[in-house]
């Protein structure tokens, strides 16, 4: 039995993102299996030749690979009929199952209206819309899926009642060599915290999507109510998205906060 042809679609795999991240441990988990053949169409990146598998990557000014689908699938396919498997926020991918007219020529609204593949969804659910569900525009771009898996039993259960389909979920596991336990005192000593300050962390990545700009401003509108607020950013890079050296000097936050990278 030949092996069915899969393309993930996401945040490239070379990538330090917590989707990156996750879109290669899956997709190397599943270049492992006999039963499939592996893609990648990566966002961002510059791919690697150390991963098992062949990769796409675009840039992160064409969207989200909208005007690349079509083609890659082609070329990678090889005219089987196959998987793809997306590792996004669902608000990224209405165009996957709605394309409209006018954003998209008919050749590609054809294409994605009646793919050559199915569509599996892995979707990470943060929050929830009014009334503990799912906004529309993500319950739309959810519900046409063949195939739902979210990361956690509370995000099944929200796609499940935000769509009226069962959903299953599949935990994504952590490197537990930098990802243990230490001691709190000497956390707090490398930071040059002591143990009277409040010490409030944020980690994230620099994107856009990640509101560091509403974090220095809860910051700022702390810091004259408690003088001993202190903060530890665990960032990625300084600059890319959001320059941090700019938003902490704007803000006024240079003797409080802490950075690691």
């Amino acid at each position: 039995m030949k092996p069915t042809p899969i393309l993930f679609l996401g945040d490239s795999p070379d990538l330090m993102t917590g989707l990156g991240r996750i879109s290669r441990a899956l997709s190397i988990r599943v270049s492992s299996l006999p039963e499939f053949r592996v893609g990648f169409l990566g966002r961002g990146g510059c791919g690697s030749s150390q991963l098992p598998f062949h990769q796409y990557i675009f840039d992160e000014r064409w969207g989200w690979g909208e005007q690349h689908l079509e083609r890659v699938w082609r070329e990678f396919s090889r005219g089987e009929r196959g998987v793809l498997m997306t590792i996004w926020d669902p608000t990224r991918l209405h165009w996957l199952v709605d394309p409209r007219p006018g954003a998209f020529d008919e050749s590609t609204i054809r294409f994605l209206r009646q793919p050559p593949f199915r569509r599996w969804g892995y979707f990470p659910v943060d929050a929830t819309g009014p009334g503990g569900r799912l906004t529309g525009l993500a319950s739309a771009a959810i519900r046409p899926y063949d195939r739902r898996l979210a990361y956690t039993a509370w995000g099944a259960e929200i796609i499940s009642r935000s769509i009226g389909v069962e959903t299953d979920w599949l935990p994504h596991g952590y490197d537990p060599g930098p990802f243990q336990p230490r001691d709190r005192v000497a956390g707090r000593m490398s930071l040059n915290v002591t143990e009277h300050d409040l010490l409030i962390g944020c980690v994230m990545t620099n994107q856009a999507r990640k509101d560091w700009g509403l974090a220095c401003t809860i910051l700022a509108s702390l810091k004259p109510r408690l003088p001993n607020l202190r903060a530890w950013f665990h960032v990625d890079t300084l600059i890319r998205e959001w320059s941090l050296p700019t938003l902490i000097q704007d803000y006024g936050l240079a003797d409080i906060i802490r950075i690691t990278l």
